[in-house]
């Protein structure tokens, strides 16, 4: 059964008065009425997320086994073959990358992180930081030991381009000093010019990054 024939026989079945819980969101200043309802539309946006997550984890097994076809197959190209069903190149590559982290690290709980998991964990797996994906995977908040990693990561590189900036600024006023203190050729000059404006226009870049 495909895709499309598990989209046209699900139906989705709700008795409000065994979901109904106010409790977990505050909707004071609805009525009754639009408090059942939001309650209702509640459960229909888990249980559709929920769905969504099944059905990307079969588009990435269905994209995965495309891809192997086109592979073996060089008269057709795997990206016109998606697009032409309407899906976007990062959509499809994240969901072969959910497929490839779940099928070597042996956790189909992939296929629910975000995009932005995702990418976190693959750029991990690509600095072969297997052991530290496993011991991610294994915390019982993976989301938040990723973001935690991720703001650690941000941290270390803004203090290695703070260190380099400083060590350029150093070089710039040291040669400077050396300008003033000796009388150098005209060649000389010519060069250590070229050089001062080269990190002038480094420092300028990394002020405008900020």
């Amino acid at each position: 059964m495909g895709l499309l024939d598990k989209y046209k026989k699900t139906r989705v079945i709700f008795n409000t008065s065994d979901h109904i819980n106010i409790e977990k969101f505050d909707y004071t200043g609805f009525s009754v009425e639009e408090k059942v309802l939001l309650i209702e539309l509640e459960e229909k946006a888990k249980f559709t997320g929920k769905l969504l997550r099944h059905n990307l984890q079969e588009l990435a097994i269905v994209f995965k086994e495309a891809q192997e076809i086109f592979v073996n197959n060089k008269n057709c190209n795997f990206g016109n073959w998606y697009k032409n069903l309407g899906f976007k190149k990062d959509f499809v590559y994240l969901c072969l990358e959910r497929y490839n982290l779940a099928l070597k690290f042996g956790d189909n709980s992939i296929y629910n992180f975000p995009d932005r998991a995702i990418r976190d964990l693959k750029k991990l797996n690509e600095m072969d930081e297997g052991e530290f994906i496993i011991e991610i995977l294994d915390d019982d908040e993976p989301i938040e030991r990723l973001k935690e990693y991720r703001n650690i990561s941000a941290l270390q590189k803004k203090t290695e381009e703070d260190e380099k900036k400083e060590i350029l600024e150093d070089s710039f006023k040291n040669i400077n000093k050396k300008l003033k203190k000796y009388s150098l050729s005209k060649k000389d000059l010519i060069s250590l010019e070229k050089y001062l404006e080269k990190i002038n226009k480094i420092l300028e870049k990394y002020d405008k990054s900020k």
